[in-house]
C-alpha cells in the first residue's frame, strides 16, 4: 500500500507523525492478537477500576483505541445467527487464504 501514493493514507504526514500514527496502527493490529487477549482486558480493567483513562496521555489513548479495535473485532457472537455464521465463514476463508501449507 505505501508504494501506491492513491492508497498511502500516511504519505502526506511529517516523518514524526508518520511514525506517530505507523505506532499507533500497528499497536491496534497487535491488540487483535488472541494470545495477549487477557493482558488487554486486565490492563483496561485496572485503568477505569482505578485512575480511569487520561485521553491528554498516549499510553491511555492508545489502550482506548486498543479495546476498540478488540471489541470490533470479537463481537461477532453478539450479532444474529445467521450474520454471525456468516461473518465466521469469511473470517475462515480468510485464515485458510493466508495458510501456507
Amino acid at each position: 500500500m505505501q508504494s501506491d501514493p492513491s492508497c498511502n493514507i500516511l504519505s502526506k504526514f511529517s516523518l514524526d507523525k508518520y511514525k506517530s500514527m505507523r505506532s499507533s496502527i500497528v499497536g491496534m493490529v497487535l491488540a487483535t492478537d488472541m494470545a495477549s487477549h487477557f493482558e488487554y482486558i486486565s490492563k483496561f480493567e485496572n485503568k477505569i477500576n482505578g485512575t480511569g483513562l487520561n485521553f491528554t496521555d498516549a499510553k491511555d489513548r492508545q489502550l482506548a483505541m486498543d479495546i476498540a479495535i478488540k471489541c470490533g473485532d470479537i463481537n461477532n457472537a453478539s450479532k444474529v445467527f445467521e450474520i454471525s455464521k456468516k461473518w465466521s465463514y469469511l473470517i475462515m476463508e480468510e485464515f485458510f487464504a493466508q495458510v501456507k501449507f
